[in-house]
């Protein structure tokens, strides 16, 4: 399908969505829910008018605020069972 220039419907749906938030929505939610919603960085940058770095930046304060996966050390996955006498 060749791009026309107008809004594809994934995109008229986010704008939607965003109308839709509470307000004030700050941009940490904004590329949270469009995050969520299946969109890449870089057009959530696109459609919020930041920077890829910022949706980035606000990714990861919703990560933390939310408490989500935090990148850690591989950990041993083989456990040790006690020898019984």
């Amino acid at each position: 399908m060749a791009d026309n220039g107008e809004p594809s419907t994934a995109r008229l749906l986010a704008y939607l969505m965003m109308d839709g938030m509470p307000q004030p929505a700050t941009n940490v939610d904004r590329c949270y829910r469009l995050s969520v919603c299946g969109f890449p960085n870089p057009e959530i940058a696109d459609i919020i008018g930041i920077s890829i770095g910022s949706v980035n930046t606000n990714l990861y304060e919703a990560r933390k605020k939310l408490g989500g996966p935090k990148k850690t050390a591989a950990k041993n996955s083989t456990t040790t069972k006690a020898k019984k006498n």
